[in-house]
Order: structure tokens, then sequence, then C-alpha cells
């Protein structure tokens, strides 16, 4: 009964890992092509804040 039981422990870990890894790839890639589709969207909302502040 041990082994199967250190068998499954050492499964879990990488497969968790690989999830995260999966997870922290697709976040890199959403980010990458939010800034490649959104440049132009980025510049305007930064040049809007100042002037929201300004009226406040």
């Amino acid at each position: 009964l041990p082994p199967p039981q250190l068998r499954q422990q050492q499964q879990r870990p990488p497969l968790q890992l690989l999830h995260l890894l999966r997870q922290h790839q697709l976040r890199r890639q959403l980010q990458l092509l939010r800034h490649q589709q959104q440049p132009r969207l980025q510049r305007p909302q930064l040049q809007r804040q100042p002037q929201l502040q300004r009226q406040q």
C-alpha cells in the first residue's frame, strides 16, 4: 500500500506544476495579445486619466 501512495504523491506535484505553467503561459500570451491589439486604446486611456483628474 505505501508504494502506490508515494507514486500518487509524486504524480500530483508535476501535474500541478504543469497546470501552473500552462496558466502562466496563457496569461503571458493574453498580455502580449492585449499589448499588440490595444496599443491605441491604452494611449487614449492614459491621456483621458489626467483630463478626468483635472475635471475633478
